[in-house]
């Protein structure tokens, strides 16, 4: 099984939290629907006073048919402290920029995303069923 089928595995059916860095909006939320997630949570990473953005797709984003939205860094910061903190089970993995992310995070519902492709480790015994949020 190549890496993208492991990441994939976890991501299908499931919610990302991704670090808003590197790569387009549109481009992240393409990458995390082809891999299987049913839903993107966007959030700025850094605690900057000029935080509101607009989430513009480059090119073009017709093919996008999950939810996406876009939260501000101290929603981003309590949802990523709280799912890192959690019991559950984890992996940990990074994927190139070109494409697509970084300091990623799985958890039982939400993946944190955010750049060089490996597995980097595994918490846990087994991967639990994942339950839907909507």
């Amino acid at each position: 099984m190549s890496e993208a089928e492991v990441l994939a595995s976890y991501l299908n059916g499931s919610i990302v939290l991704m670090n808003r860095d590197n790569c387009t909006f549109s481009t992240k939320v393409k990458n995390a629907q082809t891999l299987g997630a049913i839903g993107v949570i966007i959030g700025n990473g850094k605690d900057d006073e000029n935080q509101y953005v607009s989430m513009l797709g480059e090119g073009n984003t017709s093919t996008i048919d999950i939810t996406s939205i876009f939260i501000l860094y101290d929603d981003f910061q309590y949802l990523y402290d709280l799912l890192y903190n959690s019991p559950e089970n984890i992996i940990y993995a990074m994927i190139d920029s070109d494409g697509l992310f970084q300091d990623t995070y799985f958890f039982q519902d939400i993946v944190i995303f955010g750049s060089v492709f490996c597995l980097f480790f595994f918490f846990g015994k087994k991967k639990k069923k994942k339950k839907k949020l909507f």
